[in-house]
């Protein structure tokens, strides 16, 4: 960490899944929400931006109700806000053409009706061009069109 610092090396550290040791929401979420708060005040100053689990919207990272998703990214965007109120917190989204939309939007308009984007700052794509979706690759530019005109027929900055 000290290192990539020292060479001005920005990192995007996801908080959630692997540090519970699972996919399902951590079974003590206050042991949980004491190791965001441990994590966001060592490294003040040194890391701006965090996103909040990997790939939600997919089972594969995240097994449990979307309500569950939306209280526990609340309270972790507020106690990381608490630390000090300049850092950012993003979820990211599994991004999917394979059934001839993204799948990933229905998630967000969930966790946006569920409150959880109120104090997320940033949405992100993890994207899989000719792996995921062979021969049918979108480039990055469209992908965020694609959001971005989402986003805003639900009313979200983001």
């Amino acid at each position: 960490m000290n290192e990539a610092y020292r060479q001005r090396i920005k990192l995007l550290p996801v908080l959630g899944t692997w540090t519970t040791g699972s996919s399902r929401t951590p079974k003590d979420r206050d042991k949980f929400l004491k190791y965001i708060v441990s994590i966001t005040q060592r490294y003040t100053g040194k890391i701006d931006a965090y996103e909040f689990w990997n790939e939600p919207n997919s089972f594969a990272f995240f097994k449990s109700r979307i309500s569950n998703f939306c209280e526990l990214l609340k309270d972790a965007a507020r106690r990381v806000k608490d630390v000090n109120h300049q850092i950012k917190m993003g979820i990211n989204i599994s991004w999917n053409f394979d059934f001839g939309h993204p799948w990933g939007l229905k998630f967000i308009q969930k966790v946006s009706r569920g409150g959880g984007l109120r104090d997320v700052n940033f949405i992100g794509l993890h994207g899989y061009p000719n792996s995921w979706e062979p021969g049918n690759a979108r480039t990055w530019a469209e992908r965020i069109r694609v959001v971005r005109e989402f986003l805003d027929a639900l009313g979200v900055d983001k």
